[in-house]
């Protein structure tokens, strides 16, 4: 076997769903290698225990990486995904936090599949189920047809990242490690979803593949989608640094894209002034 992915696990206080997440990986069926690479960011709960006892049941199944800072990174404004970086050795990525899993195991074989028959695109898709209060629910997270096809780096970026699920993304890994090599302090700290998604789909776009394939946990105690609903402030601070990373990264890409970032941020501004008028006056 051959043309192994990349599969970073990301955690941080999952107790009641790494095992979860972590063995929906592991169940992945394919005809090349996969390595596991296990992120957990100082959890005060019991995942770490957790993850030590996955991998020993599996040690000498799969290729499985742990990585375990003394210090919580997140607390320090860095993007623990940027950690994993130098660890990685497969020819693609793929990103499941702790809090999410795969429904389907041959996910990664029906994306990689794709990906090797479309040479000239860099990363796939699919829409996700979000699960709410331990409820299924279909929201159509990511959902924007029926039928495989490309999309362009414009929809992906005037999206802001809310148009791929993480858990759902596959893509190459040279492009994408090429830009972090230059630029690893930007990278360092503001590697977001709508960073990474800006970033495998420039130039390129990105394949969409209906299958809905993994689930998407919204509104869970410690979740960001949670925290980010009753902490205005924090949403505050998040909008502003948001404006500024759309022109850092126009930045590194030398003003190539500067009408699609300058549409994005345009768009953003408006519809936060437009929200916060509405929450004013309401």
């Amino acid at each position: 076997m051959n043309n192994k992915v990349s599969v970073l696990c990301i955690c941080y206080n999952h107790q009641e769903y790494i095992k979860t997440s972590i063995e929906s990986i592991l169940n992945q069926k394919s005809d090349f290698d996969i390595e596991l690479i296990i992120y957990d960011d100082c959890s005060t709960d019991n995942s770490r225990e957790i993850i030590d006892e996955i991998v020993a049941n599996y040690k000498g199944k799969i290729k499985i990486k742990c990585c375990f800072p003394k210090e919580n990174q997140y607390s320090k404004g860095i993007t623990v995904v940027s950690f994993l970086f130098p660890l990685i050795e497969g020819d693609y990525i793929s990103i499941c936090e702790g809090d999410d899993y795969w429904i389907d195991n041959k996910k990664l074989q029906k994306q990689y599949d794709l990906l090797e028959e479309n040479r000239d695109i860099d990363a796939c898709f699919h829409p996700a189920f979000t699960l709410i209060d331990d409820r299924l629910e279909d929201k159509r997270y990511g959902y924007i047809g029926d039928t495989v096809y490309r999309v362009s780096d414009k929809d992906v970026i005037m999206k802001g990242g809310s148009m791929m699920p993480l858990a759902s993304i596959l893509f190459r890994a040279k492009p994408f490690l090429d830009i972090v090599s230059k630029n690893r302090e930007f990278f360092h700290h503001e590697c977001y979803h709508s960073i990474l998604q800006a970033v495998i789909t420039l130039g390129r776009g990105a394949l969409y593949t209906p299958d809905k394939m993994s689930v998407y946990r919204s509104m869970h105690e410690g979740s960001w989608s949670l925290q980010q609903s009753i902490d205005q402030q924090k949403r505050d601070r998040e909008f502003k640094a948001a404006n500024q990373r759309i022109w850092k990264l126009n930045k590194i890409y030398n003003n190539k894209y500067f009408g699609l970032f300058l549409k994005l941020y345009y768009k953003r501004n408006v519809k936060f002034y437009k929200d916060k008028l509405k929450s004013i006056y309401k």
